[in-house]
């Protein structure tokens, strides 16, 4: 099957960028310089700190001082030092997923006319550095940050702007990303056909409607989209 779109809309962490490595590269470098700066002479279990990190679900940096105490990283020098390093490394690893690029140009390319943009959720002084560092504006006609808009997927309102800048109707367009409710739901609410980048460790949720189609990789998502 391939899906005949006038407009292609993309998730950007996790969909085209690998945000969810990055920060565990970065959690990883942040806690070794806390247990160096503690003196401890046996490191702990660096993957076990992060699963413990994100399962506090606080902001990068928040959570230090509970994860240190469980894993025996004492006083407040481990923490000032991780903390200071990670605040001013937020974007430290970030890169594109191999063939994301290729995957923007083949998708644009399947169909004489067919427009690319990019909806993604977080706060402007995050999302935009991020879009500069990774430079999408050039691959794209369009990018529109949650932080600057004032709404953030699911809500419908994110999704029609997309929509009017891509100068499309919701039947006329795809939507791909990799969360159930921010990308999934939110699409569907709107009406746009949803693509979900499948992701392992997710269950999904009962109340999210399933995705129209799944594709493994971005390979995966060209041949849907006939690229």
């Amino acid at each position: 099957m391939v899906l005949d779109s006038e407009l292609v809309l993309f998730d950007l962490d996790d969909t085209l960028c690998d945000s969810r490595l990055a920060q565990t590269r970065r959690l990883q470098y942040a806690f070794a310089l806390a247990v160096e700066a503690a003196g401890l002479d046996d490191a702990p279990d660096y993957d076990a700190m992060v699963r413990t990190a994100r399962a506090l679900a606080e902001p990068e940096a928040d959570h230090f001082p509970d994860v240190f105490d469980q894993f025996g990283i004492a006083g407040d020098r481990p923490v000032s030092i991780a903390r200071e390093w990670i605040l001013a490394n937020r974007l430290h690893g970030l890169e594109y997923f191999h063939d994301a690029i290729e995957t923007l140009r083949a998708v644009r390319e399947a169909r004489a006319g067919r427009r690319i943009g990019i909806i993604t959720n977080g706060p402007a002084w995050i999302q935009r550095p991020k879009v500069e560092l990774l430079g999408v504006a050039a691959h794209v006609d369009f990018v529109i940050i949650s932080g600057e808009f004032g709404t953030h997927k699911p809500d419908p309102s994110i999704f029609r702007e997309g929509l009017r800048l891509g100068s499309a109707e919701a039947e006329q367009t795809v939507f791909i990303g990799d969360n159930p409710l921010a990308d999934v739901a939110g699409a569907h609410a709107t009406g746009m056909t949803s693509i979900w980048i499948e992701q392992s460790d997710i269950v999904w949720p009962e109340t999210v409607p399933q995705p129209h189609h799944i594709a493994a990789n971005l390979g995966e998502v060209r041949r849907l989209l006939g690229a």
